[in-house]
């Protein structure tokens, strides 16, 4: 189970996802997310449409969610 990390400060180019260079864009942790793993979005607008590649499963499912208690 991966933590993918998504912040409007981040980089599609240079970033690996993790929480110290996360992806800028939803859809870029979106493309490589896979059964069980997680999204966190940090705080912000993100202007996109997101069309995950991967599907989950019942048991694993792929989630987004907000990093802590940012909105």
């Amino acid at each position: 189970m991966a933590r993918i990390h998504v912040s409007i400060s981040g980089s599609d180019a240079n970033g690996d996802g993790s929480l110290e260079r996360p992806f800028r864009s939803i859809q870029k942790a979106a493309d490589i997310l896979a059964p069980g793993d997680c999204c966190v979005i940090r705080e912000g607008k993100y202007r996109e449409t997101v069309v995950p590649l991967n599907s989950g499963t019942k048991e694993e499912p792929i989630t987004f969610t907000a990093h802590d208690r940012e909105t």
